[in-house]
């Protein structure tokens, strides 16, 4: 942990608006109070006051633990960003998966891929695993950092909710269908995993459903 830089957050911004902000400044103050910083949520804000006011940018807030500051980066939203995912199964755990850290190590490879570990699924380098497991949809708990994605979902979704416990590589093999979560591009169907083909249906419509729930707060 000696090569940390800092911890972060990132989201979308529309319009100076963002969808869930006040769990994005949640996960910055929990973090903070790992690494036994001293940042409040007035800080955060007024850092965002550079966002543009119009448009859509995506935004990551760092905070640089080298000279205890903050940073917002901005730059144009990926025009993959609601393409379908085709991932690969790669056998990993992060060391420190409740943090949301930065370092000097390279990063994530260029193909997707889908953590797991000793028959376990896990999550993506950037992004939680929503699975459909008997018609319920759920999401890997342990060994992965928390998601401010689904704790959004599921803290306004009237109709659904995503269950959060282990998943199995049988639950996965065996889903009716398989999602991305993040909130970048909030969920996006997983189509191919290993070379095996999912469908993206009623299940994936619903999340979208979901998701436009959650209401979004001005950043000013």
């Amino acid at each position: 942990m000696d090569n940390v830089k800092g911890f972060y957050t990132s989201f979308v911004s529309t319009d100076a608006k963002v969808r869930g902000l006040e769990f994005h400044i949640e996960r910055m103050l929990e973090n903070a109070k790992i690494y036994g910083v001293k940042l409040n949520e007035a800080q955060l804000i007024e850092g965002l006051i550079q966002v543009p006011k119009s448009g859509q940018c995506f935004v990551r807030i760092n905070y640089l633990l080298s000279n205890d500051s903050i940073e917002v980066l901005q730059r144009q939203v990926p025009p993959s960003v609601n393409k379908p995912l085709k991932v690969e199964l790669k056998e990993h755990c992060r060391p420190t998966p409740e943090r949301k850290w930065f370092d000097d190590q390279p990063k994530k490879s260029a193909t997707e891929q889908l953590y797991c570990k000793d028959g376990r699924v896990l999550e993506g380098a950037t992004w939680a695993l929503v699975a459909v497991v008997n018609g319920e949809f759920v999401a890997p708990k342990a060994n992965v950092l928390p998601s401010t994605t689904i704790a959004m979902f599921n803290a306004y979704s009237t109709n659904e909710k995503i269950t959060q416990r282990d998943v199995t590589l049988k639950d996965l093999f065996n889903s009716q269908e398989l999602v991305s979560a993040n909130s970048t591009h909030g969920f996006r169907p997983i189509i191919v995993v290993d070379g095996v083909d999912f469908n993206s249906g009623s299940f994936f419509e619903k999340l979208l459903v979901g998701w436009n729930s959650i209401p979004t707060s001005a950043l000013s």
